[in-house]
C-alpha cells in the first residue's frame, strides 16, 4: 500500500511539472504576443485615422483655397475695373441704367450669384 501512495505522489508531481511547464512554455508567450498585437493594433488605428483626417483636411484646404482664389479674383474685378467704377460713380440709379459692359461683367461671374453696390450714403445704386 506504501507503493501505491509513493507512485501518485510521484504522478502527481509529474503532472504538477507538466502543467506548470505547458503555462509557462506556452500560455505566456501566448499571452505576451496577444498584449503586444493588441497595442500594435490599436496604435496602428489611431495612425491609420489621424491620416486619413489629415489627407481630408489638406483637400478641404485645397478646395477652399481655389474657391477662394476664384471669388476673390471675381470681386477684384468688380472694385478695381474702371468702367464699373465710372458706371458706379455717375449720377443714374436703378438697374435699367447699368451699362451693358457692367452687366456682362456680372453675367459671366459664376461664382458670385448677387451684387448689391451702394454709395457713399448707403444707398442702393444697383
Amino acid at each position: 500500500m506504501m507503493a501505491r501512495r509513493n507512485n501518485f505522489r510521484i504522478t502527481y508531481t509529474l503532472r504538477a511539472r507538466i502543467v506548470t511547464l505547458v503555462l509557462l512554455g506556452v500560455a505566456l508567450p501566448l499571452s505576451l504576443v496577444g498584449v503586444w498585437l493588441l497595442q500594435s493594433s490599436s496604435r496602428a488605428g489611431r495612425v491609420l485615422v489621424e491620416t486619413q483626417l489629415d489627407f481630408m483636411l489638406n483637400r478641404a484646404a485645397q478646395t477652399v483655397t481655389q474657391r477662394w482664389a476664384e471669388r476673390r479674383s471675381d470681386v477684384r474685378l468688380i472694385a478695381e475695373n474702371d468702367p464699373i467704377g465710372l458706371a458706379m460713380s455717375g449720377s443714374h440709379a436703378g438697374s435699367d441704367t447699368l451699362p451693358a459692359y457692367v452687366r456682362e461683367a456680372f453675367a459671366g461671374m459664376r461664382n458670385i450669384s448677387r451684387v448689391v453696390i451702394r454709395d457713399t450714403n448707403g444707398n442702393t445704386r444697383w
